[in-house]
């Protein structure tokens, strides 16, 4: 495996990173708008603004045990394609509760993603660029709630809050077609746990 290809997947799991962050954070700029159109009361904003992360918290635990056993391209392919499909629905609901559910989804497959990026990272970059390689898609994350931000507040003040949902979910949706062809040299490594080594 070649020192670009390594460079290259880095980069690729670094605009995942990206992208994973920004679907989660782009509520917040259009809450709001959100509260105004669903009439979502005080005490339900509260709980659409922490639901996610308890249910990602919560979920944690066992999808670093799934990274660990099964391979990692296909935990961040479910996991890309999952929070799309989850971001995509949160722009389509009619009412607070089903908002509430696409966050639970959103919370249960995005925690899958960054220990399998970890994991897989240190499998397939050599032990002296490894922490390097590792940090590049973690600071992604943190420039993921700047994009889901900004995004946010231009959708929303120039098409509402629906359309941001529904241009990150197609995103994710086309990375997953991207990242089946990109990643497929790394789809065969399986976790050494799982190879008895």
């Amino acid at each position: 495996m070649s020192a670009s290809y390594r460079w290259f997947v880095t980069g690729l799991l670094t605009a995942l990173s990206i992208l994973n962050y920004a679907d989660r954070a782009v509520i917040a700029a259009v809450l709001p708008l959100i509260r105004d159109e669903l009439g979502i009361s005080a005490v339900m904003l509260g709980a659409l603004s922490s639901v996610f992360l308890w249910t990602y918290a919560l979920g944690s635990p066992a999808s670093g045990y799934i990274a660990d056993r099964l391979p990692r391209v296909r935990v961040i392919l479910w996991s890309l394609g999952s929070w799309s499909v989850a971001t995509i629905l949160a722009g389509v609901v009619a009412n607070a509760q089903q908002m509430m559910l696409a966050r639970v989804l959103l919370g249960l497959s995005q925690c899958a993603f960054l220990p399998a990026v970890v994991a897989l990272t240190a499998e397939f970059q050599p032990p002296a660029r490894r922490a390097l390689a590792i940090v590049i898609p973690l600071a992604g994350a943190n420039l993921g709630f700047v994009v889901g931000s900004v995004l946010g507040g231009y959708s929303g003040d120039h098409f509402g809050w629906r359309p941001v949902f529904f241009f990150l979910g197609l995103v994710g949706l086309a990375l997953v077609l991207v990242c089946r062809v990109a990643l497929r040299p790394l789809a065969a490594s399986r976790p050494v746990y799982s190879m008895g080594l």
